[in-house]
């Protein structure tokens, strides 16, 4: 159930139930606390019950009590202060948020938000450079600032167009400057390397066979853009908030087009091109970017020593030291019904109902058949039912804090809230604790590895740089560089 692009990443790296008589002709039981006294007289049960004795009363403790007033000694549960509950399902990125992007500080942007064909996806303006000056300059090649917006626009296009005031559009615009930087320094780091490889190239070819060697790389590269494109559209599907901010870190394009093909659902290059036209880049652009990207870091894998063998201990040491990678929260599964004090006419009859709809699920009634005919909780089309839900995501602690206190298979008191009442019943629940050490080992020599291939590509990727002639536009308005190069097109 969980799973689709809420909590996005935050703007972060490139910048988740009164009073009322006793219900007449209801038998709602042991488990709960007494119903307050009625301001008139006492409401007749909306809903026929079993035919019992006229004073009902639960079985003795050793068995299932019935639904008279609630006497379950559970502890009661204070009215949360905060809103009614939800649940809050680990998502891609969450919607007034979009791409994730850097934090800090950062001028806004001078940029409007037009609705577009596609989806609904929106084209912001530019930066304060035109799209056609260059901003860098890499040994013999250039970035132009077209560039660089083409790929933040596509971070915070969509979040944008989701944006419901001036100041949550404010909020996203003022990380366009810090977003920009960052962009830019990647596009650098992989034109240092990607120079290093054309070199590389030249020097080991003759002039003669060039061409044709770029000709059936160009082929390749095309070929293998579409199965990585696809790959990461899944790497992106499954990704965790965490797992989605390491590949931003590394790569802020193809993350980025993988996320925004899967929200407006694109599935072909020719919409994916008509889509990024709408945030002033195109498909030859993405796929040039990828390109020199991919072949940066094939120069890189073609110079570094190989990584060294992961031992136990450096493994353990890993677990040790991280250890709330591994930690589990507890989490359960559970099924919810509920009535909302703006339905009824007094918090009485809101109260009379809850306690029907439990009355019938005690004496037989399937919860889920119950829930969907009578909730009034948007769950209520599937039956009450919530999937694996960590501790502390309801956002009404006093359903959390019954959800992981109640035994599995009972049915809670009436809970109350400032907006209704509510009765859960805990399906499974898995209490906190960690990954084992033995069960870990896979995922932290892969960590492990990681760290060694980053540190590789790191050191090498400075050797290079000290070889490269390297200007940017902000080094001249840091008052630290030459003269502009001024304007190009490629």
């Amino acid at each position: 159930m969980p799973h689709c692009f809420a909590k996005f990443v935050p703007l972060a790296i490139l910048l988740g139930l009164i009073e009322a008589s006793p219900i007449c002709a209801q038998s709602y039981g042991d488990p709960y606390a007494q119903a307050p006294p009625a301001a008139g007289p006492a409401p007749v049960n909306r809903y026929p019950l079993p035919q019992q004795p006229a004073a009902p009363s639960y079985p003795p403790p050793v068995q299932q009590p019935q639904y008279q007033v609630p006497q379950y000694q559970v502890p009661q549960y204070q009215p949360p202060q905060n809103s009614a509950p939800q649940y809050q399902q680990p998502q891609y990125p969450p919607a007034a948020a979009g791409y994730p992007l850097p934090q800090g500080e950062g001028g806004a942007a001078n940029y409007q938000a037009s609705a577009a064909a596609t989806g609904g996806a929106s084209a912001p303006a530019s930066s304060k450079f035109a799209p056609s000056q260059i901003v860098a300059r890499v040994g013999n090649q250039f970035v132009l600032a077209g560039d660089v917006d083409a790929i933040v626009n596509q971070m915070i296009g969509p979040a944008l167009a989701r944006a419901k005031s001036d100041q949550e559009r404010e909020a996203i615009e003022s990380s366009r400057a810090n977003a920009s930087k960052m962009v830019l320094q990647r596009m650098i780091d992989m034109k240092v390397l990607y120079g290093d490889f054309e070199r590389n190239i030249e020097k080991n070819a003759g002039r003669d066979k060039l061409d044709e060697i770029r000709k059936n790389i160009d082929r390749r590269m095309r070929d293998q853009f579409e199965k990585e494109l696809a790959s990461m559209r899944e790497k992106v599907r499954k990704a965790k908030p965490a797992e989605l901010q390491a590949m931003l870190a590394r790569d802020p394009q193809m993350p980025v087009v993988a996320m925004l093909m899967e929200e407006h659902q694109i599935e072909n290059l020719g919409d994916l091109d008509l889509l990024l036209r709408k945030y002033g880049s195109s498909l030859e652009k993405t796929q040039r970017y990828y390109r020199e990207s991919t072949l940066g870091r094939s120069q890189v894998a073609e110079n570094v020593r190989e990584i060294p063998e992961v031992t136990h201990k450096a493994m353990l040491d890993y677990y040790q030291s991280h250890a709330e990678d591994f930690a589990l929260q507890a989490r359960a599964r559970f099924e919810m019904m509920s009535v909302k004090f703006v339905g009824f006419p007094t918090r009485q009859a809101a109260y009379q109902t809850i306690g029907q709809m439990g009355n019938e699920v005690f004496y037989g009634a399937p919860f889920e058949s119950v829930a969907k005919k009578y909730s009034q909780d948007p769950s209520a089309s599937r039956g009450g039912y919530f999937d694996w839900t960590q501790q502390g995501a309801l956002s009404t602690e006093v359903l959390d804090r019954a959800v992981f206190s109640l035994e599995p298979g009972k049915l809670s008191q009436i809970l109350e809230d400032e907006r209704g009442y509510y009765i859960v019943r805990v399906i499974e629940r898995e209490e906190a604790g960690s990954v084992p050490f033995e069960v870990a080992q896979t995922k932290i020599k892969d960590a492990i590895e990681t760290q060694y291939r980053e540190e590789n590509y790191r050191n090498y990727l400075t050797k290079v740089k000290q070889q490269t002639t390297i200007w940017t536009i902000y080094d001249e308005t840091a008052g630290r560089g030459s003269a502009a190069p001024g304007t190009g097109s490629r």
